[in-house]
């Protein structure tokens, strides 16, 4: 885009002070004693400038209780994401388990048979049954097994 003169402002410096810049001097020659700079002379009107030295690390008092609040805030806030990650964990495993039952997983079912009268065993009763585990009576001891449903050996087929 191009501008007009008109809305391009004009700076203009004072040119008392400058050389002109075809006569100066090439860097390096040592016909000017000065190197080119102006004498000092010229800035001793100037007022000399303060000296103050501030300690960058140290923290106002008040910005040090701020940032310590901030960092005991941002610390409750994360052990409550935790504990909210640890809740939505266990949601869901039970969700992901419930998808699986209901998918049709593999259902283990037990029906207890009754002795026969050729089997010789010393216990009528060496089995415990209840709805969902077994108990077998042996030797060594008893051993429980659990299903998904255990059939009593009065029931039918």
């Amino acid at each position: 885009m191009l501008a007009s003169s008109e809305h391009i402002p004009v700076i203009s410096l004072p040119t008392e002070d400058l050389k002109d810049p075809l006569n100066t001097p090439l860097m390096g020659s040592n016909s000017d004693p000065s190197g080119g700079f102006l004498p000092a002379s010229r800035f001793s009107e100037s007022q000399p400038l303060p000296a103050v030295c501030t300690d960058v690390t140290v923290i106002p008092e008040h910005e040090k209780q701020q940032l310590e609040r901030t960092i005991a805030n941002l610390e409750d806030e994360i052990l409550q994401m935790r504990q909210k990650q640890r809740l939505l964990d266990e949601r869901r495993r039970l969700a992901l388990n419930s998808i699986i039952d209901i998918k049709g997983s593999i259902r283990v079912f037990c029906r207890v048979r009754p002795f026969l009268p050729t089997d010789r065993r010393k216990f009528h009763e060496p089995v415990t049954a209840e709805l969902e585990k077994i108990a077998v009576k042996m030797p060594g001891g008893v051993k429980e097994f659990g299903f998904d449903r255990v059939f009593h050996k009065e029931a039918s087929q």
